[in-house]
């Protein structure tokens, strides 16, 4: 779901900067391998905020007024701090403070926790 979500948001991304669209039986890397991050989402809740981000992104990208990179930052950073706030008040306590454990997840998909954080990486 996150990788679909977040192809979208990169499609949409290209589409406002005036880059080149990735063609729909590319694979979407979210980032160059070298910088490629690991995802942890313990919760739905958790699930819920980050794809609440990628609608955000998708609205301004698709804004009719245009928005520069200056005027998204400071946007995107608010909105995450309103979901934030939001999720504290629903919750009482902070997304990063779950007692689930996390599911990393990876290109390949969800992995199994133990088995994830057991391996060693050079």
């Amino acid at each position: 779901m996150i990788y679909e979500t977040d192809k979208l948001t990169y499609e949409k991304f290209c589409c406002w900067s005036s880059l080149p669209v990735p063609g729909p039986e590319s694979v979407f890397f979210e980032q160059p391998a070298h910088v490629r991050v690991v995802r942890d989402l313990s919760t739905v809740e958790e699930l819920e905020l980050m794809l609440a981000m990628s609608s955000y992104a998708l609205q301004l990208f698709d804004a009719p007024e245009s928005l520069t990179k200056d005027q998204i930052a400071p946007l995107m950073e608010a909105h995450g701090k309103q979901l934030r706030a939001a999720f504290i008040a629903t919750h009482g306590y902070r997304p990063e403070d779950s007692t689930t454990p996390y599911v990393p997840v990876t290109i390949d998909g969800p992995q199994d926790h133990d088995a994830y954080y057991a391996k060693e990486y050079p």
